[in-house]
């Protein structure tokens, strides 16, 4: 499908090795990013539909969607109430000690710091993840819950497998504050790692060409070489020569790039390059 010429546009949803696949295409694409969406419940819900609701929505498909229930900040007013629904549903509680357990088999210390989801473990049944701390439950249990802090690995790690973390929050503010500091701590380290690549992909440039950054910079002031003038084709005879000039005189700052994916700074993605970035003053012809 990405190859149809019929197709101008596509959107990506389904984790990055799809999504770069489709910016391999050289043709436009919308990518999405980690979702790991947060749920707010207050004393103005309804307590038993949103407790439904949230364990339909974060045991489909055992959670492996992005936009997924991931974690809950319930009010504390409503909390043992969501609690009790979420269990009526179907869900197992796990206990501080449970939780702790499975955190150290569903999860791995991350390089640098922190925690990253096994993924040995992503779009398993709830029933056959509680087995390896010993707890057996019927097949009918798709969701295992737990309550965790706000700062707990399991709130903030996006597991895209059926753990819920349930967080209890004294106000609705703080629910908002907790889930917003969820998110933004998320997307801070989706960056750090797009950046680390980013600094990976340019030591192995530089290390076959270090004349060359790793986003391609030339020089177009520069002269051509008498090498380069005595390797131009030359026209047949009597053909009129071709006459090739640079739109613009500046530095590349991104070169074309179809088969290998380039990190766009201003876009903070990966994808492919269909063009010519060249830098220019305000107000020079082009």
């Amino acid at each position: 499908m990405a190859a149809n010429p019929k197709i101008r546009l596509m959107a990506g949803t389904g984790g990055m090795g799809m999504v770069n696949a489709l910016l391999r295409s050289g043709k436009k694409c919308i990518g999405a990013g980690a979702g790991n969406p947060p749920v707010i419940v207050d004393e103005t819900a309804d307590i038993e539909l949103a407790g439904r609701k949230i364990y339909e929505g974060a045991s489909f498909d055992n959670n492996i969607l992005c936009f997924a229930e991931k974690e809950v900040f319930a009010v504390n007013t409503a909390y043992d109430g969501l609690l009790h629904e979420l269990q009526k549903q179907g869900a197992y509680l796990l206990n501080k000690a449970q939780t702790e357990q499975l955190v150290n088999i569903v999860l791995q210390p991350k390089k640098g710091g922190g925690h990253e989801v096994n993924k040995k473990w992503v779009g398993k049944d709830a029933a056959r993840i509680l087995e390896t701390i010993g707890v057996h439950v019927p097949d009918t249990c798709r969701l295992a819950i737990c309550e965790v802090p706000a700062d707990h690995p399991f709130v903030l790690v996006e597991q895209m497998m059926p753990v819920l973390p349930i967080v209890r929050c004294q106000s609705f503010e703080q629910a908002v504050e907790d889930a917003v500091k969820a998110a933004a701590d998320r997307a801070a380290a989706a960056k750090a790692k797009a950046e680390e690549k980013t600094k990976t992909a340019a030591a192995k440039t530089q290390e076959k060409d270090p004349t060359k950054s790793a986003q391609g910079d030339q020089d177009l002031t520069a002269k051509p070489s008498q090498d380069a003038k005595t390797n131009q084709t030359k026209p047949a005879a009597g053909t009129p020569a071709a006459s090739w000039s640079w739109p613009v005189t500046g530095k590349v700052l991104a070169t074309f790039s179809t088969n290998k994916l380039s990190y766009n700074r201003a876009l903070e993605d990966w994808r492919a390059h269909t063009g010519m970035d060249i830098s220019a003053q305000v107000g020079d012809i082009v």
